[in-house]
């Protein structure tokens, strides 16, 4: 999968307004495990209005690498958890304010609550 997700990138850098390469983008992403290449794909979808494939269940699967990563890692310091449960938080925010669906808020408010933060 880091191959298809190389050979993405690659595209991207000649057709950035390819919403197509960006889902690719995203799928390689999160396969390969690279939460911030995934979140950062999504964010050109938002900033393109190309919502087709961004629901609660993509959203579900950015948490759940986040959590894999981060959250999980019992090594790292606060400070640099924190970082990234901000970038977090501010992309939950980019999302639902783009995605009006009642699970993506649900689903925001959960994972708030599951790392200690109020909803």
């Amino acid at each position: 999968m880091s191959e298809a997700l190389a050979c993405t990138e690659q595209a991207l850098k000649i057709n950035r307004k390819s919403w197509r390469l960006w889902h690719n983008c995203i799928r390689f992403s999160l396969q390969c495990k690279q939460f911030y290449k995934a979140i950062n794909a999504v964010n050109r979808l938002l900033n393109m209005n190309q919502f087709d494939g961004l629901n609660a269940t993509l959203l579900l699967k950015i948490a759940e690498l986040f959590l894999e990563k981060y959250a999980e890692d019992q090594t790292m310091p606060d400070e640099q958890f924190n970082r990234h449960k901000t970038n977090l938080w501010t992309f939950f925010k980019d999302y639902s304010n783009h995605i009006d669906d009642d699970k993506v808020h649900r689903l925001v408010c959960r994972i708030k609550q599951m790392l200690g933060e109020p909803a």
